[in-house]
């Protein structure tokens, strides 16, 4: 049996140019690293984050504790982390620190059996479907991830396709149109992008960034096989009791309705964070009026107790997975076995500090997760999950979007 010899720490840059942590596992003669992402629109209830400098001195703690440990023994390295820790929230190690180390320590046991992550991944889930997942591309930035005046955080360009090679040639021939077309609305400036790799033009109302994409998905030949999904993260621009974007001042029922109206209007199949984080109730109101997908992101964050109270209450029927907001590999698979026990789609997603790191692609495939978000065609740390999940395809792994 390959035990653990060696953690190890270090910081590296994330794609905003900021200082993230990279974790090295040695088992025997393998090795593997993974770092930590980080987001801009962070969910109130997310594993706290600690600095580098700090993350850095943790690891040797860690690694005190994983040293002859099995790395195939996944639970037991993050329960192990977990007790180190002794916190609710991972602010003692950081949950930033403890998922980069759970990261690398999938990818070294993986290399240690000598097979492809995402089988490892799948086995320590419990073997459901291997699919590679339908692509929302974020070609469109405002809110957090970008410096114009659109409050709603991301647009995203959702291919209809037969396959993810069918679908990824859809999305980068949109972006390419949509891009011309804010060239010649608003100017060469205009065609700079956010955060996360897609445009940010000097729009300001959610009408504006839809009747871009539909003119986009138009003019490449694609009305009627490319759907939009909205992603508001409308917690912030809510504030005294009303949500304020744009020029409107909107109290909560008048909200509820007014994004129901945007999903008749429009060909949106999916609307994330559309209300704020703390508010259950509305979310139920949605999920039962609007017949979309309802994607809870930072009322959930990840974390299995807060989805079980979205169950009970009917909040939502889709869940976004960000395993740096829980701060395990093992709490991420808890949290999506529970979703779909309970029929809820599952969505893994990147963040907007990401690094070029494609762990979330294996992850998507290997849990059987049915739709992955990485930001548009566009950037390093964004195409690298797309160009990790193309050559997963290749590998015989069916389309979850097919038919």
């Amino acid at each position: 049996m390959t035990m653990i010899n060696h953690v190890k720490g270090m910081k590296v840059l994330n794609s905003r140019g900021e200082f993230t942590i990279e974790a090295e596992v040695q088992a025997g003669d393998s090795k593997a690293r993974a770092s930590a992402p980080s987001g801009a629109s962070r969910g109130e209830h997310e594993a706290k984050t600690v600095s580098i400098d700090k993350a850095t001195e943790n690891i040797k703690k860690i690694e005190k504790e994983l040293v002859g440990r099995d790395p195939e023994d996944q639970e037991g390295i993050d329960e192990a982390m977990k007790e180190l820790d002794g916190t609710e929230d991972k602010s003692n190690l950081g949950g930033n620190t403890m998922i980069a180390v759970s990261m690398a320590n999938a990818r070294v046991a993986s290399r240690v059996k000598r097979e492809p992550l995402y089988k490892h991944l799948n086995q320590l889930s419990g073997g459901y479907k291997q699919e590679t997942p339908v692509p929302f591309l974020n070609v469109l930035n405002g809110g957090q991830h970008a410096g114009n005046d659109l409050d709603f955080q991301e647009f995203m360009i959702v291919p209809q396709a037969e396959t993810f090679h069918e679908a990824i040639d859809k999305a980068a021939h949109t972006y390419q149109e949509l891009r011309d077309i804010i060239y010649k609305e608003h100017g060469r400036n205009a065609i700079n992008v956010g955060d996360e790799g897609g445009f940010a033009p000097p729009i300001s109302t959610p009408e504006e960034a839809l009747e871009l994409l539909e003119k986009g998905i138009e003019k490449a030949g694609y009305e009627g096989r490319m759907d939009i999904a909205v992603d508001s993260a409308a917690t912030f621009f809510y504030s005294d009791e009303k949500y304020r974007f744009g020029d409107r001042e909107v109290e909560t029922p008048d909200f509820v309705d007014y994004m129901k109206k945007l999903t008749k209007e429009h060909p949106i199949i999916s609307l994330e964070d559309p209300l704020r984080e703390e508010d259950f109730d509305s979310h139920a109101r949605l999920t039962t009026r609007a017949n979309v997908q309802i994607v809870g992101d930072d009322i959930f964050v990840t974390n299995l107790k807060r989805l079980r109270e979205g169950i009970k209450r009917g909040a939502c029927n889709a869940i976004l997975i960000k395993p740096n907001q829980v701060g395990t590999i093992t709490e991420t698979i808890e949290t999506v076995k529970s979703a779909m026990k309970n029929k809820y789609a599952t969505m893994v997603s990147h963040r907007s500090g990401d690094t070029v790191d494609p762990f979330i692609a294996d992850l998507a495939v290997g849990l059987g997760c049915e739709q992955i978000k990485s930001g548009a065609p566009c950037r390093g740390e964004r195409v690298s999950k797309y160009n990790r999940l193309l050559r997963i395809e290749e590998k015989g792994i069916p389309y979850a979007g097919k038919g």
